[in-house]
């Protein structure tokens, strides 16, 4: 018998990041609630309460992959504004950060800044995240990676994350010599 039968392995430990995946109905509850504040946003708009919307843990989205071959198969979870990211960025983030993966819940554009919502994900995001997927050589992300048909494959996937790097390389200041440092150690 696999001594792992039965366990979590590193990939999908690190995904879980010990959060539990709500049920069904709580995520539905979720998504009534956002679009309950959302269709009367022009009223409630402000920056004291999309600040305070920004930080509350109420948003239903998806941890891990979040759609292979046409069918979920994230992991259910409640987030932050402030700490998820969008659909089209999940090749950036997607093993450690909540993906926004309805569109209902996805707040007007204008909003983003004041809700904490940032796209593409902040440099920290995403080196957190190929921190994550490269643990064990990427073995593990490899093994994960879902070869469907109609999902991104994991070559399509990286570019997208090379084009990130490229795009983000001139505006990195001083301070990711620290970060790249502090990665080094992490990753010894």
């Amino acid at each position: 018998m696999h001594e792992n039968y039965g366990r979590f392995d590193d990939l999908e430990t690190d995904i879980s990041n010990g959060q539990n995946e709500v049920s069904f109905e709580i995520w539905l509850m979720a998504e009534s609630l956002a679009k309950a504040v959302f269709s009367n946003f022009a009223v409630l708009y402000s920056n004291n309460f999309c600040n305070l919307l920004g930080n509350i843990t109420c948003i239903p989205a998806e941890k891990g992959f979040p759609i292979i071959g046409g069918k979920t198969s994230g992991k259910r979870v409640l987030c932050s504004y402030s700490k998820a990211i969008v659909m089209k960025d999940w090749p950036l983030a997607w093993s450690c950060a909540p993906i926004l993966s309805r569109q209902s819940v996805v707040p007007p554009d204008y909003s983003w800044a004041a809700l904490h919502l940032r796209s593409p994900p902040s440099f920290q995001t995403v080196l957190r995240h190929l921190q994550a997927i490269g643990k064990n050589n990427g073995e593990d992300t490899l093994a994960h990676w879902s070869a469907a048909p109609g999902s991104k494959t994991i070559d399509e996937a990286s570019f997208e994350v090379l084009k990130y790097l490229e795009n983000a390389w001139d505006s990195l200041s001083s301070s990711v010599s620290d970060m790249l440092e502090v990665s080094k150690k992490n990753w010894q």
